[in-house]
């Protein structure tokens, strides 16, 4: 229990006028900062019994979900303790990890503004109220622990435009100028979309009948249905930990958008070992959360990348892990010590551009 600042001017009162009553010998004085102790010690007590009540702090909603540097708001619910001899008010609140917040007051109404400043998943919401007595001389502080809040700050590169990356086309019959390669053949004809090329337009159809819609022919690709990412973890400081964090979320965003644009399902593998397939944008978003809440996970001995499309190589590993990712499509996140050095890795802070790494899997 602590003095206010007013109750710090209540006991200099208090001493104040006693001194005064004593050296004049008036015993008016005297008496008077006797009564006003004896005040001060009646609003100690019932602060104290009433701080022994149950106190309940919640947020209408446990998870709140916005873009990096968006700021959302919380609204916090106070019971328990307020009532005509004691005064209940949030002090401040805060959550781990790179998230600013602010509290507005109005009235006992409390509202929580929130701004993550990097990519991930933050739980830890902490809430520190004060407990006040009736003439507001004594101060009570509890904080209260919201694990069930979560905040789920999404990657800047979800909303960026996807780059799409096709592999070489060859077809049979109905041949437009392609190039060699292995399963692909023309199969069918459909309407002309942004994502089709412009020489796989039948030009023919298209000057006998001007006003319908332009068709295109369809092959097959000789790509997956599927591209799988998976997510491996090597040493990561801890004050090091938000930021691949951060970026870990970012390269995420930007390979999955790229795979989804190309009509392909993402399919991420976290550093927990949990499949986690994406279909959607919506999906997408939820599944890189999902990933980036599982925490550091250290992986021993070797990397194997069989049976994967693309690794994502977050933290510091051992020479001899390395050695294994020759000629595999590699992102890079926050290796200090990496040495290798070819057309199919990118060392990743969050800017550069993904796109290359997805079409290399899909060029087979």
């Amino acid at each position: 229990m602590k003095l206010t600042e007013r109750g710090r001017d209540y006991v200099f009162g208090v001493l104040l006028l006693e001194t005064v009553g004593l050296a004049v010998g008036a015993s008016l004085f005297a008496a008077l900062a006797l009564a006003l102790a004896f005040a001060a010690l009646i609003s100690m007590v019932l602060l104290k019994l009433r701080a022994s009540r149950s106190l309940d702090v919640s947020t209408l909603e446990n998870r709140i979900r916005l873009f990096k540097h968006q700021e959302g708001r919380l609204a916090l619910k106070l019971q328990g303790r307020r009532d005509r001899w004691t005064s209940l008010r949030v002090e401040s609140v805060a959550f781990d990890g790179a998230v600013e917040t602010s509290v507005l007051a109005d009235g006992e109404n409390y509202a929580v503004i929130v701004k993550p400043m990097k990519a991930g998943r933050f739980t830890g919401f902490r809430v520190h109220v004060g407990l006040g007595d009736v003439i507001g001389l004594f101060f009570l502080g509890r904080q209260v622990v919201l694990d069930q809040v979560v905040v789920d700050s999404l990657p800047i590169s979800l909303l960026s435009r996807p780059g799409t990356e096709r592999s070489l086309p060859v077809v049979i019959g109905e041949s437009p100028a392609g190039y060699p390669g292995k399963g692909q053949e023309f199969y069918g004809i459909e309407n002309y979309t942004e994502h089709s090329e412009s020489k796989d337009i039948l030009w023919k159809r298209a000057a006998n009948s001007p006003h319908r819609p332009l068709l295109a022919r369809v092959r097959e690709a000789n790509s997956p249905e599927s591209v799988s990412i998976m997510v491996a973890h090597g040493e990561i400081g801890e004050e090091s930990r938000v930021d691949c964090i951060d970026t870990q979320c970012e390269a995420l965003g930007s390979l999955g958008r790229t795979l989804l644009a190309n009509r392909l399902e993402a399919v991420i593998i976290g550093p927990d070992g949990v499949i986690r397939p994406a279909r959607t944008e919506g999906d997408l978003a939820d599944v890189i959360m999902e990933t980036s809440g599982v925490g550091v996970v250290a992986l021993r001995g070797e990397i194997r990348t069989e049976g994967f499309g693309i690794l994502v190589v977050v933290g510091d590993f051992p020479g001899n892990a390395m050695a294994y990712l020759s000629r595999r499509p590699v992102v890079f996140v926050g290796n200090k010590r990496r040495h290798l050095q070819d057309r199919y890795s990118v060392d990743f802070t969050g800017v550069e551009d993904l796109s290359r790494i997805v079409g290399l899997v899909l060029a087979g």
